[in-house]
């Protein structure tokens, strides 16, 4: 993947923070923080919106693998890299109005959003 200079280049990823040399090339580095009920809560809902299909997967199964493989690889490899952010911004909840997950506002953002633009002038 090529990637053009810019002012601002963000990525994203649950295990960004596992590369000590990646994160030595972060300015600002970002942990969002989401307690274990609400993550498996948002992979159940994910699940329910998936259609009929390969990627669908009864709850029995789901609820399985988020005990004995999702959440302890989480509680190994990603909640400790919290210490490496600049920022911990609480996402702990969601509005199952809409139940639209990939459209969730996180709450702190524009907080990120005002530094980086502060940044940005400075250079």
């Amino acid at each position: 993947m090529i990637v053009n200079p810019s002012p601002v280049l963000i990525v994203e990823g649950a295990l960004i923070f596992c590369s000590e040399m990646l994160r030595s090339l972060l300015d600002l580095k970002v942990y969002v923080d989401c307690d274990d009920d609400v993550r498996l809560s948002r992979r159940v809902l994910k699940n329910a919106q998936e259609p009929e299909g390969p990627n669908k997967i009864s709850l029995t199964d789901l609820l399985k693998l988020y005990e004995d493989k999702t959440k302890p690889a989480y509680e190994k490899f990603i909640e400790p890299t919290k210490k490496y952010a600049n920022t911990i911004i609480p996402n702990y909840g969601f509005s199952t109005d809409l139940l639209e997950l990939n459209k969730m506002q996180v709450q702190g953002v524009d907080v990120i959003v005002t530094h980086i633009e502060t940044q940005v002038k400075m250079r």
